[in-house]
């Protein structure tokens, strides 16, 4: 069943965007509707924001977060100012994986270890 698999979602996301397709056209599928997607919260203009802080007596440095671009944009920045990308020293680099995918035996990726946090099927 597993070597279906790719196939069998393949056909599901085929008909799911057929499907997607049709109502946003405007045609209609039985049993079926486009609903809004969940809505984030944004702020609308950052300049006017800073202008509440103050306004308020706020700090508007409260109203931010400050943190470190992405190892890519990092290494941009440095290319961009005469360094080689391999020049950020690798210990300040981490990768990790956000998870696992199953793949075909044959795939030339190594195989993930893992770890007891898994309970074995049949225990």
């Amino acid at each position: 069943m597993m070597t279906e698999a790719d196939a069998i979602e393949a056909w599901v996301k085929g008909i799911r965007t057929f499907v997607h397709e049709q109502l946003t056209s405007g045609a209609e599928v039985p049993g079926f509707k486009l609903v809004a997607k969940r809505a984030t919260r944004k702020i609308v203009s950052e300049k006017e924001l800073v202008n509440w802080f103050r306004e308020e007596g706020l700090d508007p440095a409260d109203a931010f977060v400050h943190k470190a671009k992405s190892p890519a944009q990092i290494e941009k920045t440095i290319v961009e100012q005469g360094y080689k990308k391999n020049d950020l020293p690798a210990d300040l680099v981490e990768s990790v994986s956000s998870g696992n995918n199953v793949a075909r035996s044959d795939d030339p990726r190594p195989a993930a270890v893992v770890g007891s946090e898994f309970p074995v099927v049949g225990d």
